[in-house]
């Protein structure tokens, strides 16, 4: 929870980190954390709003070599793909 906090006051400046941590009580650090959450939704709102979305997609390697193979292929279509993969054993 502390991390998270640190990494939102700091606005991901990793050269800020200590100073936040040490140098201040999670009381006073409160009014510029609710500020901060609100500064990240409106600018996730505007992403959304622009059709911008975060592509961290967790898949398995072998999942990761089958996108790969087929966009090599050109049969790639990924805005319509599933992404639900089957791998079947060929023994």
């Amino acid at each position: 929870m502390i991390d998270k906090s640190v990494v939102l006051l700091s606005g991901g400046d990793i050269t800020q980190r200590d100073a936040i941590m040490w140098g201040y009580t999670f009381e006073e650090c409160i009014p510029y954390i609710e500020y901060r959450a609100k500064d990240v939704s409106f600018r996730d709102g505007v992403r959304n709003f622009l059709g911008i979305r975060d592509t961290k997609e967790n898949f398995s390697p072998l999942q990761k070599a089958f996108c790969v193979a087929c966009k090599r292929s050109g049969k790639a279509n990924c805005e319509t793909c599933p992404k639900v993969f089957e791998v079947k054993n060929a023994e």
